[in-house]
């Protein structure tokens, strides 16, 4: 997934919130495909699973706000 055509097809309200949300994406998106990739063993399955969660962001976060950190 592209994460800028991700934030854009979001109809997030602002051009500095898609940026925000494209930034979060863009900035994450390896990092988490590793991290699921060591625990199943399977890239596929990672990027998979990567791609349908920052779907849901997409979907929420221009709703609901960016969670904080934890």
């Amino acid at each position: 997934m592209d994460a800028d055509r991700a934030a854009q097809a979001a109809g997030v309200g602002s051009a500095a919130a898609a940026d925000q949300l494209a930034a979060v994406l863009r900035d994450h998106w390896w990092a988490a495909v590793a991290s699921i990739t060591r625990r199943t063993g399977d890239l596929e399955v990672a990027e998979d699973a990567v791609q349908e969660a920052c779907a849901a962001a997409v979907t929420q976060w221009p709703r609901d706000g960016i969670p904080p950190r934890r």
